[in-house]
């Protein structure tokens, strides 16, 4: 059975040749458990094309804000080496967060880089500065209101951030990349409804839980990879019905597109899968 997951590169974009990952071992992680402890040189795996929007903008702009914690290093320093690479002349600053120094990924480059003309680094570490303050951002770049950020994390990180941005009135100049999903809610009269997929002729009851987990408790496997909505693995065609998204967009249209795992039943749903 083909294994679908997203990872963001870490490498330049202005360096040709090798893809850079920085993959984390999650515990019970099918995929990356299986990276971490099986690949090696000759391994081959597929790969599609790059998706998502979160992208540096083109042409520049006169300077670029980074922030990220944990694992949300890895988009944004490909992002901080793209524009090294291109002699970027404008000024580029990274608030990264991580527990303790030893959790900090390619700490010998941060360092590094925080040498170079422009750029400046600022590592925090949570055991014993905190988490993500006002202060610390206008720390390591006081004008951070007049430039586009990029900010990638947990959700509590996100969520700070785009509460200051927010209420400095600039929440559009926040652009954002989350490795976990939003929680799905569904109102009231949407759970209780039938699901009914149809080529399994599986039938269950909607709990408010997306189609994706739903088809997964009922024994099935439809293809997924991130879980979020991003890579369009588990889109499957819904017959009929009405479905609810995590951005709360609602549908009763019939023959649609969906993405299972960012819909919820609304009522009853047959889903061709």
């Amino acid at each position: 059975m083909r294994r679908t997951r997203c990872y963001s590169p870490a490498g330049s974009a202005r360096r040709g040749g090798d893809l850079e990952f920085t993959i984390k071992a999650h515990e019970g992680g099918l995929v990356s458990r299986h990276l971490y402890e099986h690949a090696r040189a000759g391994t081959v795996l597929g790969l599609s094309a790059a998706e998502g929007t979160f992208t540096l903008p083109s042409p520049r702009p006169d300077g670029v804000v980074l922030i990220a914690a944990g694992s949300g290093i890895t988009p944004v320093l490909s992002m901080l080496r793209t524009l090294v690479d291109e002699q970027y002349p404008g000024a580029v600053s990274l608030l990264y967060y991580a527990r303790t120094p030893a959790d900090v990924p390619y700490a010998d480059e941060l360092a590094r880089l925080a040498t170079r003309r422009g750029v400046r680094v600022q590592v925090r570490h949570t055991a014993t500065d905190g988490h993500f303050t006002a202060a610390h951002l206008k720390d390591v770049a006081p004008t951070f209101a007049q430039l586009p950020a990029y900010l990638c994390g947990p959700p509590a990180l996100m969520d700070a951030v785009r509460e200051l941005y927010d209420a400095e009135g600039i929440g559009e100049q926040l652009h954002t990349e989350a490795f976990t999903p939003p929680a799905l809610t569904v109102p009231a009269e949407g759970v209780g409804g039938r699901i009914r997929f149809v080529r399994s002729g599986v039938e269950v009851t909607g709990d408010g839980r997306t189609l994706l987990e739903q088809a997964e408790s009922a024994g099935l496997t439809p293809e997924y990879g991130c879980r979020m909505g991003i890579c369009f693995s588990c889109t499957q065609r819904k017959v009929s019905g009405v479905v609810r998204t995590s951005a709360g967009e609602q549908s009763a249209e019939d023959d649609e597109e969906i993405q299972l795992c960012v819909t919820a039943a609304a009522g009853d749903v047959d889903i061709d899968c």
